[in-house]
């Protein structure tokens, strides 16, 4: 959603192929500009291994709530 592209695109056998051996890009790739620790964060959810990813729905809301509240720091 926020770069408006999938991470993997092409026909079913690919997209299989990539998610199960390929890197998305880098989000800074599609979307210059977002903030490095935003970039950090999304990559982390889309981690093949699933202890690289948050742990819960819970854990990701809080890594959301810092990332806005340091970008709230930075426009202050």
């Amino acid at each position: 959603m926020l770069t408006g592209k999938p991470p993997f695109t092409g026909s079913l056998p690919e997209v299989v192929a990539l998610h199960l051996r390929g890197a998305p890009a880098p989000l800074s790739h599609l979307r210059p500009g977002l903030p490095e620790v935003l970039q950090r964060l999304v990559m982390a959810c889309l981690a093949k291994e699933p202890s690289r990813r948050p742990a819960s729905a819970g854990d990701l809301y809080q890594s959301l709530l810092r990332v806005s509240l340091q970008e709230a720091d930075v426009e202050s």
